[in-house]
């Protein structure tokens, strides 16, 4: 190589190896973040005691997943449609609300959004019992549209929010001209506003499709009926009897092995000696007055008192 080619090279050589700590960052992070995806995809082909494939690798787990109870197209479909239903009432209210927050003046309008923002600071658990007895009065128990309503409910103040400000983000200016223009209000938010903040209606609409496709707490309070179940419901319910069978089949293993007596721990001794005790005196109190009792090595009747 001559002087004159390796000076026109030097410098892509220095970006090459001034990039190679952030492809090793890249590579690092690509292996932490697939780790998890190919060991579930391992363990869901390999032989698992007490489960449907128990020897060898194979697609056994996937023949009982499919087979389960109402089948697993069937739990997808429940998914699929509570997740469009929870992502469609979302984008609906949280477009109307956001532009009603950001463009339209209205006595105590802070005061509302402010407390639409404390719905987040409430726990997630303690509002399902209230509003499982609503659905109740309201006909809408163990029904998806139901459970929709309820997922909704919970993204509705991270998604006004974020339709806020959004809708902040544009200028006036192009609203104020398609007024000028003939628009109405309903026209200049379908042709003017809704191209403008279409990221922001995407983001919301990803974050409500994603915690409407896994959540798991509001399927098993509102949800009773295993044919209207989601597909996480079904997938713990099927990895809770397959747990109970692997248990039954390891005690049935235990069953034949010597059984041994062991004697409590000694912390544990003085409560199971005076749980003896009271229970050995409770049933000489309970003991029939016509009992005959031994005494003195021969058995007499109890004497009678006058």
């Amino acid at each position: 190589m001559t002087p004159a080619s390796w000076r026109r090279d030097t410098p892509v050589l220095t970006r090459a190896l001034g990039r190679t700590p952030h492809y090793v960052v890249a590579a690092g992070l690509a292996v932490i973040f697939l780790f998890p995806l190919v060991w579930n995809a391992w363990a869901s082909v390999s032989a698992q005691p007490g489960t449907a494939q128990e020897s060898g690798y194979g697609l056994g787990n996937y023949r009982t997943l499919l087979d389960y109870d109402a089948g697993l197209w069937r739990y997808l479909g429940n998914s699929a449609l509570v997740s469009v239903l929870t992502v469609a009432l979302t984008l609906g209210v949280s477009l109307l609300g956001g532009y009603a927050f950001a463009r339209f003046e209205f006595p105590g309008k802070n005061l509302l959004f402010l407390l639409t923002l404390a719905i987040l600071m409430v726990p997630y658990a303690t509002l399902l019992i209230p509003l499982y007895v609503l659905l109740g009065r309201l006909h809408l128990q163990n029904s998806l549209l139901g459970l929709s309503l309820v997922l909704a409910m919970f993204q509705l103040p991270f998604a006004t929010f974020m339709m806020r400000i959004s809708f902040e983000a544009v200028p006036r200016e192009l609203e104020e001209s398609a007024l000028v223009d003939g628009c109405g209000t309903a026209g200049a938010l379908r042709r003017v506003m809704l191209p403008a903040v279409r990221p922001g209606l995407i983001t919301v609409g990803l974050f409500a499709f994603l915690a409407a496709w896994n959540d798991f707490v509001a399927p098993l309070i509102l949800i009773s009926d295993s044919q209207k179940a989601p597909l996480p419901l079904a997938v713990a319910n099927l990895r809770q009897q397959s747990m109970a069978r692997r248990r039954l089949r390891r005690h049935r293993g235990r069953r034949g092995g010597p059984r041994r007596a062991l004697p409590p721990p000694l912390p544990a001794a003085p409560t199971a000696l005076r749980t003896g005790l009271h229970v050995g005196r409770a049933q000489g109190l309970r003991r029939p007055p016509d009992r005959p009792y031994r005494r003195g090595g021969r058995t007499d009747r109890e004497p009678t008192t006058t």
